[in-house]
């Protein structure tokens, strides 16, 4: 009788799995194509070791090595590029099919840790999120680093690991972590059981590959970069060299921004940002705080908890916020505030389901503003006018220059405007676009510093001995200068 009930179970699960599924795909493409910046950087590089070039940023003058992301996802990307060229639109379809894969592993995993019926509403409450259909066809590596980062956590999810589930959960987090540097909680946390218990041979079979992962990724990061590690130069350059001043800042926003995001989540869109979604997403970690803790009796040192604490404690630190950080630790979060709920949970999670359907889904089903670029007009300006040799610097370069139909550069810094004109011709750069009100991510503290970076250069700009203003926008915010 208790087979058989559970075979209902499974079977009522898996239609809402694959709703929930279809209803990613229903939402694709969120986006326009470069509106992150970095899905182009990961097409680059698709292209790129896809002509046997290795990484390279081949829109940019003097193709540098492309020492800001991981391989393993543009690597995925290489044959649908080589197969299809410049049609990424194969590529965001892609895209959306690994987003719409993630629900059915959830479910898969949490079935075994909280039931058929729990895992249906993690799996549906994950793909009805604002933060997942705002992504959903986005050529981003989220979806498969949430893939991975399940399918090795579902793999650690034994009370005994033998050598070789180990062997491949140290594959996977090799993957994981090569996917993306934000994987390293979920390797630490795989490997503290073992380290505690004294297995030091299986701790290394799990933390060993992505460790030595890594190690090789960083000394060519080194290499390539000339002497710097990117990661590292870039968390700096945020901070501005003020990092133990300006932590406690940077820790406070986040913690708003992501308590804000995750709370506004199955509330009227109106409402983001306000007190009501600051005090549902403090509810909401409340909740999973208190699973966590629940969980961490029954099973000292779960590597899905102590992942998604170090998760946590990774982007209360890391000064760029973005809503998409929260896709691979949703399901966790989901799971360890049913947890904590208790008898309440599938109500909790039916009511937050709900709400998400009636208030967030409807918006990205029928595709908003950011599926059109937002620079329309300024780009038609500059195909017509700016050779298609011609270099185009500005701060989202990389979307703006594929969109303009020219080579790319990043805006250079300089202390005054004779040393601006310089560093850009010395880059070739013969355009400078400025687009006003950009919304960089970036959390309230460093902001300021980048922000007062390109203020210095937007004012540097309008030396008109060096740059002549050529084409204005006000609709759209922007301004192109040609460089004298």
């Amino acid at each position: 009788m208790k087979a058989l009930s559970i075979s209902r179970r499974t079977l009522w699960s898996l239609p809402v799995v694959f709703a929930a599924g279809a209803l990613i795909l229903a939402a694709a493409p969120a986006q326009y194509l470069g509106r992150q910046q970095d899905d182009l950087l990961y097409l680059v590089a698709a292209r790129s070791l896809s002509s046997g070039l290795g990484m390279r940023l081949l829109t940019c003058p003097g193709a540098p090595r492309m020492t800001m992301i991981n391989p393993v996802f543009p690597l995925l990307l290489a044959p649908l590029v080589h197969l299809f060229g410049d049609r990424f639109g194969v590529c965001q379809a892609f895209s959306a099919l690994l987003l719409a894969c993630v629900p059915l592993a959830v479910w898969a995993w949490l079935r075994r840790r909280c039931g058929d019926v729990v895992a249906a509403f993690c799996a549906a409450a994950f793909a009805a999120s604002p933060l997942v259909l705002s992504q959903s066809g986005t050529v981003m590596s989220e979806p498969l680093f949430t893939l991975l980062a399940v399918a090795a956590l579902a793999c650690l999810d034994r009370p005994t690991i033998g050598a070789r589930r180990c062997g491949t959960a140290g594959a996977l987090l090799l993957a994981l972590t090569q996917t993306r540097l934000a994987g390293l909680p979920v390797a630490a946390a795989a490997a503290a059981r073992p380290l505690r218990e004294g297995r030091w041979r299986r701790a290394a079979l799990v933390a060993g590959p992505a460790l030595a992962g890594l190690a090789v990724w960083a000394a060519w990061s080194h290499a390539a970069s000339g002497g710097t590690l990117q990661k590292l130069d870039e968390l700096s350059r945020s901070y501005a060299g003020s990092s133990w001043r300006r932590l406690p800042l940077v820790a406070a926003d986040n913690a708003r921004f992501y308590l804000s995001a995750l709370g506004g989540c199955a509330l009227p869109a109106r409402w983001a940002g306000t007190r009501a979604s600051l005090a549902a997403g403090a509810a909401w970690a409340a909740a999973s705080s208190w699973g966590g803790l629940r969980l961490l009796r029954k099973r000292p040192l779960d590597p899905a908890v102590l992942a998604l604490g170090g998760t946590a404690a990774m982007h209360l630190v890391w000064p760029w916020q973005y809503d998409r950080y929260l896709i691979m630790p949703l399901p966790l979060l989901l799971w360890t505030a049913a947890e904590g709920l208790g008898r309440a949970a599938v109500p909790a999670l039916a009511l937050l389901l709900a709400g998400q359907l009636i208030f967030q889904a409807p918006a990205w089903l029928r595709g908003t503003s950011w599926r059109r670029p937002e620079l329309p007009q300024t780009y038609a300006w500059l195909r017509d006018h700016a050779k298609p040799t011609e270099v185009l610097a500005s701060a989202l370069y990389l979307r703006d220059g594929f969109y303009a139909g020219t080579p790319s550069a990043p805006l250079a810094d300089a202390s005054d405007p004779a040393g601006l004109s310089r560093a850009l011709k010395a880059e070739g750069a013969r355009w400078v676009l400025e687009q006003r009100g950009l919304d960089l991510g970036l959390t309230l503290a460093p902001s300021s510093a980048i922000e007062g970076r390109l203020s210095r250069i937007s004012a540097q700009l309008g030396d008109r001995r060096y740059f002549e203003p050529a084409y204005r926008n006000d609709r759209e915010q922007s301004l192109v200068y040609r460089v004298e």
